[in-house]
């Protein structure tokens, strides 16, 4: 969280960021190993998001090449914020980076009992991420993106979709799929990890180790100040 925090995000940003990209590596998506460049990602300059509206009432927010972990968590807030004045909400995202932990952004929907569906994925194959908010599960899905129909996200962009009507359309979906993670599954990749331990190699540690020495400066008063550095009594 720490290493979130370092590049400027909030307490609660740096929080979420930590939990998609602990949960992605917890059930075998690998974010650890790629961590510095999503760190990189992040401390570029980029302009701030920018919303606009459909006709049909969907948001769009334009993320200038941002991070997922950056601006995941917001726009889940957006989609909340939509969802609620009609039962039901559409969210896009578009120039978005890190779209491999859109897993863990569901994840996240999930613990905040949202009922979402997640999609990524261009050409001729969609990956789906459905969040039930009731019992907190995800499941994971692989498709023909063409099964989407309008809803099929273009390059470097995510749909996601809020409410339990749109539950419904996505179990619509599920005939198509091609492979799908169950929550069983997932289980077992989290207990698998506790057992085994998260496997990341050599260069991608060292990679990981230089990227948090570079950027969590050494404490100082005035820096402490500033409220950057690990003191004594501080906790990960």
């Amino acid at each position: 969280m720490l290493t979130f925090e370092a590049q400027g995000m909030s307490a609660g940003s740096a929080m979420d960021a930590a939990d998609v990209a602990i949960w992605c590596d917890v059930h075998g998506f690998a974010a650890a190993g790629k961590i510095a460049p999503r760190l990189n990602r992040l401390s570029l300059r980029v302009p701030a998001p920018s919303i606009s509206h459909r006709p049909d009432g969907t948001v769009v927010i334009n993320a200038f090449g941002g991070s997922l972990l950056s601006c995941g968590s917001a726009c889940i807030d957006v989609g909340i914020a939509a969802a609620e004045s009609g039962g039901q909400g559409w969210l896009v995202i578009r120039q978005l980076a890190d779209l491999d932990l859109m897993p863990g952004l569901a994840a996240i929907a999930a613990r905040r009992d949202i009922d979402a569906v997640l999609l990524s994925g261009t050409g001729e194959a969609m990956s789906v991420a459905l969040a039930r908010g009731n019992s907190r599960d995800i499941e994971l899905w692989s498709l023909p993106a063409k099964a989407a129909g309008g809803r099929q996200p273009e390059k470097d962009e995510l749909t996601i979709g809020y409410g339990s009507p749109v539950l419904s359309w996505c179990d619509g979906l599920r005939a198509h799929t091609t492979e799908i993670i169950s929550p069983s599954a997932m289980e077992e990749r989290r207990r698998a990890s506790i057992t085994d331990g998260i496997e990341v190699d050599e260069p991608a540690w060292i990679d990981l180790q230089k990227t948090a020495k570079d950027r969590l400066v050494p404490e100082s008063e005035k820096s402490r100040r500033r409220g950057a550095g690990i003191g004594a009594n501080d906790e990960g």
